[in-house]
């Protein structure tokens, strides 16, 4: 059963008169959110759309944790928890709003259909309800990855930022035997070979960790991404 939070059917008492038009679908805003963990990070991403005006009120992917604390159920808290906050900081939290997640432990332990067993989640559950009760007209309910793939596209950023940030910290040592070998063709000495048009190097990082889904760049291909930068047009 999903955590719902809506008004009664008959007219609450207070000055609210527009009780009825925020219940409508016009009014109404959706936030979809996903977590993810890979090589012992956690990333997240989350989007808010208003339904009646068919717009994209934001979208936004960052670091949910790494190492130990990089889990699913601590990825899947920061996307719903970091979604529900921007709402609440944007003055949103008295519309009518359906929240979606693609962990269906998050929506369990929030909605009290699965207990929780593990005291370090419990932080994460009192924190997902404490947010939960700060909106007077809230629905939660759980989605498929597939019918979340925008939010799913962020976190990938994310964490694909996250891993070539960590590659850009070694790009300087690389721009040293870095030499151009032709039409956006570079070589690292004698051992790689980077090609600018593809996007690609043949060091083994670049073989194992690009994929469709997670592009990331080896330092090599960031390196020469900065050299061919800097040099000038003509040259």
């Amino acid at each position: 059963m999903p955590y719902t939070r809506f008004p009664p059917s008959i007219p609450p008492r207070g000055g609210r008169r527009n009780w009825t038009e925020e219940l409508t679908l016009p009014t109404r805003l959706e936030l979809y959110a996903h977590g993810l963990v890979e090589r012992r990070i956690a990333a997240y991403g989350f989007v808010v759309w208003n339904v009646g005006e068919n717009r994209l009120l934001q979208e936004h992917g960052a670091l949910a944790a790494k190492g130990p604390e990089a889990t699913l159920v601590a990825a899947g808290y920061h996307a719903l928890i970091e979604g529900l906050g921007w709402l609440v900081r944007h003055g949103h939290r008295r519309r009518r709003i359906v929240a979606y997640s693609d962990n269906v432990l998050v929506c369990d332990q929030l909605t009290g259909g699965r207990s929780v067993h593990d005291g370090a989640e419990w932080q994460f559950v009192r924190e997902g309800q404490r947010t939960l009760r700060l909106f007077s007209q809230l629905s939660l309910e759980s989605i498929s990855e597939q019918v979340n793939d925008h939010a799913v596209r962020l976190a990938a950023g994310a964490y694909v930022a996250v891993q070539e940030e960590q590659r850009l910290q070694r790009a300087p040592a690389v721009l040293r035997e870095l030499r151009p070998a032709g039409q956006d063709i570079y070589l690292v000495g004698d051992r790689y070979r980077v090609d600018l048009t593809a996007g690609t190097c043949t060091c083994p990082d670049f073989r194992t960790m690009h994929s469709d889904q997670y592009p990331i760049r080896c330092k090599h291909l960031l390196a020469a991404l900065q050299q061919h930068s800097s040099q000038p047009p003509d040259s």
